[in-house]
């Protein structure tokens, strides 16, 4: 059958595909396992709020009516928790939905946009789909160091620059003075895109919504349901910045993007406190506990302050393979050209147990041992 001859954008060809973490199904198929520990996708093990799943039942019941496109009850509760006016938060399907409509908006065709690396995946195929070039920035040996985005920020042919803290894949942040510091240096006609999907896991003076929009005004802060409120499969997310960008990209959204399930669940998420902080505590413990048994194996693992850590090893692709044997998913960062990365996401006790053992077995094959090699 020929292909059609339609007219096709020809920044398709300049796009590389996402390409996201194995599921469930998939690894059960491929093979032949009937339980699966899936610790890929950074998704909350403790699931959604069980507030958040009585307001999902509720709302069934009016499925059948479209949802409210200005979001009021949910702005008014986002701008309550970060010290903002409701007219300044936006709501989309994600929060790399915000992003998008962020580099739409603000982004100027023909420039660059710099960007962490290794980082989102997203970040390219959103700027190339506007006529942007990423212009990657390097973190040495993982870390952030912002002082070396200085000079690249004031370049004339740059139009953004994103950030995200704490970063994937790697985990690794940067403090509200740091950014203050680094914001100094950026050209008020300069757009900063702050990712912050896993912002609620950082212990260390992560950076301050409300202070950081009273002083630059060129900052669009980007924010999800998806991680420490456990609504991943909603796909909810959330932007706060000036109240004239905020227009400027609902402009740009489609109507009623935020549908009805998301926004019920996540109004009750918001109120259920304690679930949250479960949700975070359980977070850090298990980043601890990853840290601790993957040193000791030898195994580098980089600082994180978010719901993962990022481990280097030589052996990761079979590392990565072996543990899809056991039925164990981790997230090979072969995508992030790290094909010694591997990123785990911190489960529940039993399945962190399950992952560390799959991955002892892994490393130990590969190494001979106990084989008298």
């Amino acid at each position: 059958m020929s292909r059609s001859t339609n007219y096709r954008n020809p920044v398709l060809d300049l796009l590389p595909d996402y390409v996201g973490g194995r599921s469930i199904e998939e690894v059960m198929r491929e093979r032949g396992v009937s339980r699966v520990v899936k610790l890929a996708s950074n998704e909350n093990p403790l699931g959604p709020s069980p507030e958040a799943i009585r307001a999902l039942h509720e709302y069934a019941h009016g499925a059948h009516i479209y949802p409210d496109n200005y979001c009021v009850d949910l702005a008014a509760k986002v701008a309550e928790k970060s010290r903002v006016r409701p007219e300044q938060v936006i709501f989309s399907t994600g929060s790399d939905n915000v992003m998008q409509l962020a580099i739409w908006a603000f982004g100027k065709p023909g420039t660059y946009a710099l960007a962490p690396s290794p980082g989102f995946l997203g970040y390219e195929i959103f700027a190339r789909s506007f006529g942007l070039e990423i212009l990657p920035m390097p973190l040495p040996n993982g870390l952030w160091d912002l002082d070396r985005w200085r000079n690249e920020a004031r370049r004339e042919d740059v139009s953004l620059v994103i950030l995200t803290t704490p970063n994937n894949p790697t985990g690794t942040a940067f403090t509200h003075d740091e950014l203050v510091d680094f914001l100094e240096f950026v050209p008020k006609h300069v757009t900063v895109i702050l990712d912050m999907a896993y912002v609620e896991f950082d212990p260390n003076s992560p950076p301050d919504t409300e202070m950081l929009l009273e002083l630059h005004e060129n900052v669009i802060c980007c924010r999800t349901f998806s991680k420490a409120y456990g609504l991943a499969g909603l796909r909810l997310g959330y932007g706060i910045a000036a109240e004239h960008h905020i227009n400027d990209m609902k402009k740009l959204r489609t109507p009623y993007a935020a549908n009805g399930a998301s926004l019920a669940a996540a109004l009750a998420a918001m109120n259920d406190e304690v679930h949250l902080h479960r949700s975070i505590d359980l977070a850090r413990d298990g980043v601890e506990w990853w840290t601790e048994n993957l040193t000791k194996l030898g195994v580098e693992v980089l600082p994180s302050s978010a719901n993962f850590v990022m481990a280097r090893v030589p052996e990761a692709p079979q590392i990565f393979d072996l543990m899809l044997d056991e039925g164990v998913i981790v997230r090979h960062l072969r995508a992030f050209r790290l094909e010694d990365g591997l990123r785990i996401t911190c489960g529940l006790t039993e399945e962190n147990e399950i992952a560390l053992d799959a991955f002892k077995k892994a490393l130990n094959t590969l190494r001979g041992v106990g084989q008298g090699l």
